[in-house]
């Protein structure tokens, strides 16, 4: 029996849409359909976001906003100043964890190093410059204060910098398997990290790198990254794990949809020691998690 035009069309359409969807996510994902996946991802943040616009009961952001920053000085504070912010939010306020989305990559010494050039010219100050310098040094202050407690800090993977590595990476909590290649992760080959004594003192550490979609618009946030063979946790991921008892990782590797020797990190199993029951995060092809935005 032969359908009507009509029908036939629709038919066909129907069979135009399913091939272009399988196309787009087993193959190569098509512009338009991607546009049009977004859109709708959009429309239902908006929509959950305009529901639950009052922050989480259990997450508090110490911002480094312009109203800090009028009260305490310009950027970057005083190292022992953030000692004595890591005290009270561990000594009084009793956090559970706490993490930074900044790098302690360079000492504190911008005053010492006006110092030591003004005592290039001036040998009295040379001589006294000793008994300043360990005055005037406040990293030891803050190492002091992160030592023994649940702080995560902060560090940056990078694609910009010409391959530049700078500052101590906590240990990677996995490698891929074989040297597998993972296409549709970022292929990162730098990074910024912290000094090695903070390293030391607080060796909990996240990268907080963000997925930037091809409409420039951020939606997700990368939570495991790979830098050579090893596997990283971001800092949202990190501080998690570090409030949460520290449950240990368990990848989910499977074959990367066509192609040969690939593989795709599809989630992560967490499992606190001594129980059974596991809690799976999974994870879309870039080892991302979309971000649940809730809205200013």
């Amino acid at each position: 029996m032969r359908l009507p035009s009509s029908r036939g069309a629709l038919w066909a359409a129907c069979v135009l849409w399913c091939a272009l969807g399988l196309w787009h996510a087993l193959v190569q994902p098509l512009f338009t359909l991607q546009r049009l996946e977004w859109l709708s991802d959009d429309l239902r943040t908006r929509a959950l976001a305009s529901a639950a616009r009052t922050p989480h009961p259990d997450i508090v952001i110490v911002d480094i906003d312009e109203d800090s920053l009028r009260d305490i000085g310009h950027w970057p504070w005083s190292r022992d100043h953030l000692a004595d912010l890591v005290r009270e939010l561990f000594e009084r306020q009793h956090v559970a964890a706490l993490g930074f989305d900044l790098v302690f990559a360079e000492p504190d010494a911008a005053s010492l190093r006006e110092l030591e050039r003004l005592a290039q010219h001036d040998g009295a100050l040379r001589q006294r410059l000793p008994a300043w310098r360990a005055a005037l040094d406040h990293d030891p202050a803050l190492a002091e204060a992160l030592k023994g407690r649940p702080a995560v800090l902060g560090w940056y993977l990078s694609t910009d910098r010409g391959g530049a590595r700078n500052g101590r990476l906590p240990a990677p909590w996995a490698h891929v398997p074989g040297h597998a290649d993972t296409p549709a992760w970022p292929h990162w080959n730098g990074y910024g990290a912290n000094l090695p004594e903070f390293a030391a003192a607080a060796p909990r550490a996240g990268f907080f790198n963000a997925l930037i979609d091809d409409d420039g618009v951020v939606r997700s946030v990368a939570a495991v990254g790979r830098l050579d063979d090893g596997l990283y946790d971001s800092l949202a991921l990190a501080l998690w794990r570090c409030a949460t008892g520290d449950p240990q990782p368990e990848p989910r590797w499977r074959t990367y949809p066509g192609q040969a020797g690939a593989l795709e990190l599809e989630a992560i199993d967490y499992r606190h020691a001594g129980e059974t029951s596991v809690r799976r995060l999974r994870l879309d092809a870039r080892g991302g998690l979309r971000v649940p935005f809730r809205g200013q």
